[in-house]
């Protein structure tokens, strides 16, 4: 907003926190049909293990190496600040050729659409939108995949151990995995911290523990990097032979995902002695572990239509909370055939009633199906080609764009993505190559000096 004022713009603020700033038409475009660039505000806060650092007061600290911009231990944000960086620049640009625009700065977008859900579409003029939320040079996105956010719930009975000695108590922890966005790399088959957490466990020998607390994930969208469970081991159970278990079923996994960069860590240690502790009882636990363990993660379904892998429908078990009370676990399903998304939450829903839990979805959002001619994204590949010499691919995304709301929102809105090179978003290795943003921005200027 004070940007608005400061150069001299209309703009407003909803109660959704979304911001509309208006932009006269340059001289002698004024009678250009009115366009709409959209990017969202919001980001997903992820860290490293270990560093300390307030999302909420503390600026991102950036690290430039090479041709990449990285955050110093956090997730950079570049999803979707390089958008509001670009937009931003259109406000204060007084040089650029341009028709009139309406610049749509949305709020909650990594948790649900939450602020474009609550837009009102008739406040818009434009019928053509730019959305910037993409995270591939030389690719145009004419479509993506819808989704959910499924949250389930496990009552726990607990009982009370007292006087536990000290070699009893241990930790168990699964970290340093590569993480990501849980539909731009789920195909990537990386490994998810909680089900390999879960997968462990339920590796050790019967009656051989009494679960204590579980943790792991950041946030439902992210692929979860880090997971660990306090444990006290069962009568007649020594360190030794259920660290040799744990090890053995370590090596097993090292196999699957040791090669891989950042190498995977899975450690068993003693902790300091604990006092009095309420612990799952042997039925909760069984439960939870076998919930946990058939939880559907990954790739569940590829368009067979498509001549190349394409993703079709998947779900990310993202958010693992225990502490002997009961258990949350929030997932992030997507698939780009409604019917069968609406499929995988019902048999999770299925999985979680049958432990005696409950299951409940929020945070729908719609796919957008894809076009591929129209006015519009002939321009946009046109003046793609003459900027940087490359005629762009055009594609759908199995991750969400807020595009699916404007689209079913505005049905007559002809509708294209793009943005520059990010990678590994919603993870502390999230990158920009700082290159693509100059030729982003080169792009977006010719798109609108030609609109």
């Amino acid at each position: 907003m004070e940007k608005a004022d400061v150069n001299n713009l209309s703009a407003s603020l909803d109660d959704a926190g979304n911001v509309l700033v208006l932009v006269p038409a340059s001289r002698g475009c004024e009678r250009w049909a009115p366009l709409c660039v959209q990017c969202h505000l919001d980001m997903v806060c992820v860290k490293r293990k270990g560093v300390r650092h307030n999302f909420a007061t503390d600026a991102i600290g950036l690290v430039r190496k090479g041709k990449r911009l990285y955050a110093d231990g956090t997730s950079l944000g570049a999803d979707n600040g390089i958008g509001v960086a670009a937009m931003l620049a259109i406000m204060s640009d007084r040089g650029l050729k341009h028709g009139p625009l309406e610049l749509l700065f949305t709020a909650d977008e990594e948790v649900g659409f939450g602020g474009i859900k609550g837009f009102d579409f008739s406040r818009l003029k434009s019928r053509r939108v730019i959305n910037l939320d993409s995270e591939s040079e030389n690719i145009v996105y004419v479509g993506c995949a819808g989704g959910g956010q499924a949250e389930g719930v496990l009552p726990c009975r607990f009982s009370t151990l007292r006087a536990v000695e000290s070699n009893k108590a241990c930790c168990l922890s699964v970290s340093n995995l590569a993480g990501g966005h849980s539909g731009d790399d789920i195909h990537r088959g990386r490994g998810n911290a909680i089900k390999l957490l879960a997968r462990i466990l339920l590796s050790l020998p019967p009656s051989s523990f009494h679960l204590l607390s579980m943790q792991g994930g950041e946030a439902a969208n992210a692929i979860p990097r880090d997971a660990s469970a306090r444990l006290i081991l069962g009568h007649g159970s020594d360190f030794k032979t259920v660290s040799d278990a744990v090890a053995r079923e370590a090596a097993a996994i090292a196999k699957e995902y040791g090669l891989r960069k950042p190498k995977l860590r899975i450690c068993f240690v003693r902790v300091r002695r604990l006092p009095a502790e309420r612990v799952a009882s042997s039925l909760s636990e069984f439960k939870l572990l076998r919930v946990l363990s058939a939880l559907p993660n990954g790739v569940l379904a590829v368009d067979p239509n498509a001549e190349s892998l394409v993703v079709q429908t998947s779900n990310n078990v993202g958010l693992l909370r225990f502490d002997g009370r009961q258990a949350c676990i929030t997932s992030m399903f997507r698939s780009s055939v409604m019917p069968e998304m609406d499929a995988v939450a019902r048999s999770m829903e299925a999985l979680f009633a049958l432990a005696g839990g409950r299951m409940t979805v929020g945070n729908v959002f719609p796919a957008w199906p894809p076009k591929y001619d129209f006015g519009l994204l002939r321009n946009v590949k046109q003046i793609h080609l003459e900027t940087l010499g490359v005629m762009p691919d055009v594609q759908t995304m199995h991750a969400g764009l807020e595009c699916a709301l404007l689209a079913q929102s505005l049905p007559s809105a002809k509708i294209v993505s793009f943005g520059p090179t990010m990678c590994n978003v919603h993870s502390p290795d999230e990158y920009v190559e700082t290159a693509s943003v100059k030729r982003f921005w080169r792009l977006l200027k010719a798109i609108l000096a030609a609109s």
